[in-house]
């Protein structure tokens, strides 16, 4: 891991960490991502506060992600289900964010967590059986990408896939469990994919990564490819086209 990559990680975490360490314990609430929906909203629909007229922190407008993205993005949630079946290649398993967000995770205050000399009975155990099943396994995962390490070309070697890009800057962030760490396999990276969802092909480790006491993240996958959703699509209805 190198520094940077490590700067990133943290930054993440203390992001996510920042109720907790507030109010000196792990009962903290999640927030919800960044311009989502309102609650009971379908996945897909377009956050009610990116208008095209918004500014930014800067006070320059917002960059609106297209209906037709969250339509893509929604397309594909609503393809997966908790069951995590085989994709369209028949090799990775279809994981989507509804699955891995199904369940409420407290985030331990840092304190504690360097303080214990065993982790583990500050953490309990909240990742459910099912979830941390797809520890080791092949998984197809579908989202907007946040950079964390960029190489000279400008592309990403490593980066948060989340539901919403737009948490780093705008709001609060998602839960531990709303976001995915993918670090591209030795010698890949993907080019940079702002207001289209990536799809991610890869290996998932499931657990607390755990640095000084901030969890950097509770969900990992080393990428052998990243492709726009676009082509995600593309590969979908040819398989099914293969199959009728």
């Amino acid at each position: 891991m190198t520094l940077l990559h490590r700067a990133g990680l943290l930054l993440l975490a203390l992001l996510v960490s920042m109720p907790a360490i507030a109010q000196g314990t792990k009962d903290a609430p999640q927030g919800e991502p960044i311009g989502a929906a309102p609650k009971g909203a379908p996945i897909g629909a377009a956050p009610e506060s990116a208008t095209p007229a918004q500014p930014g922190p800067s006070g320059q407008p917002m960059r609106v992600i297209p209906q037709s993205s969250w339509d893509m993005l929604d397309k594909m949630e609503q393809d997966g289900d908790e069951g995590f079946k085989l994709s369209h290649d028949g090799e990775h398993l279809k994981v989507t964010f509804g699955a891995l967000a199904s369940y409420e995770y407290e985030v331990a205050n840092p304190a504690d967590l360097r303080a214990s000399k065993d982790p583990s009975t500050v953490l309990a155990d909240q990742i459910p059986p099912k979830i941390k099943e797809l520890d080791g396994k092949k998984v197809l995962l579908v989202g907007f990408m946040v950079p964390i390490d960029v190489d000279r070309r400008g592309n990403v070697t490593s980066f948060a896939l989340t539901q919403n890009q737009a948490f780093c800057c705008y709001g609060i962030p998602p839960g531990l469990n709303e976001l995915v760490v993918v670090d591209m396999a030795e010698g890949k990276s993907a080019p940079y994919s702002y207001d289209v969802p990536v799809a991610t092909y890869g290996t998932m480790a499931v657990g607390e990564e755990i640095d000084d006491g901030y969890i950097l993240s509770l969900y990992r996958v080393v990428s052998t490819e990243v492709i726009d959703v676009r082509e995600l699509v593309r590969r979908v209805e040819k398989s099914k086209g293969e199959t009728d």
